[in-house]
């Protein structure tokens, strides 16, 4: 079943590589990007061929940095915390490794489901607390 116009749906399918949540994205929702996830099946749209973190998870055949089983802190991965993907954090005001570790915590389709719930793309920086967000 679709979703309706400006609906947030919970999707582990929209879940970043970098643990961003696409399916709360205004540019995802009106088209204007497909977003990480799906441009990972998607070889025609090149949306995300420039991130160093995408490319490590299609490398490595994992669907997101929090299936690494390299890097317990995913700040400590030079890629993960390169200098594009700190600038695109910080723009968003995104604590892209409490993301991470929240989907390691609850699931890709618990954490789905709260983003869509909470209507965000990210854990915000200073946010603690999933019920704060």
């Amino acid at each position: 079943m679709a979703a309706a116009a400006g609906e947030v749906v919970g999707d582990k399918e929209l879940i970043a590589c970098c643990g961003l949540y696409c399916g709360s994205c205004s540019s995802l929702q009106s088209g204007k990007c497909v977003g990480c996830a799906r441009s990972k099946t998607a070889p025609e749209e090149r949306a995300a061929d420039w991130c160093p973190v995408r490319k490590c998870c299609r490398e490595r055949g994992i669907t997101n940095c929090a299936a690494c089983p390299d890097f317990a802190d995913p700040n400590a991965c030079a890629k993960f915390h390169s200098m594009i993907s700190r600038v695109i954090g910080y723009c968003l005001g995104s604590d892209r490794a409490a993301c991470v570790l929240r989907i390691r915590e609850v699931g890709p389709d618990a954490f789905a489901a709260e983003m869509a719930a909470s209507k965000r793309q990210t854990i915000h920086k200073g946010s603690w607390n999933p019920l704060d967000w």
